[in-house]
């Protein structure tokens, strides 16, 4: 029922992925990936501060997902990904 969208956002300030309940526009979850760009940003504070802060500030849930723990244990990430998700399936 979650449709997930790469890239969504506007010129830089993207998020990897974005979340949202099939049949609806407005994004649940933003997902941060650790990727080769976000390795490239040499601003740390932008990265881990700014930009999920703005996020946060306009009604967003960030979670930054590491390709280490996905790799270590895909199904806890998957787990907290649901976990988000959980009461943000309310109506809103």
């Amino acid at each position: 029922g979650w449709v997930v969208d790469r890239a969504v956002g506007r010129s830089r300030f993207q998020v990897d992925m974005g979340v949202r309940a099939a049949g609806e526009a407005r994004y649940r979850l933003a997902l941060s990936v650790d990727t080769a760009a976000h390795y490239a940003n040499p601003d740390v504070i932008e990265a881990y501060c700014q930009r999920p802060g703005v996020l946060t500030a306009f009604g967003w849930t960030v979670l930054r997902v590491l390709a280490m723990d996905w790799l270590d244990d895909r199904g806890a990430v998957e787990a907290r990904v649901r976990e988000l998700l959980g009461p943000l399936c309310e109506p809103s």
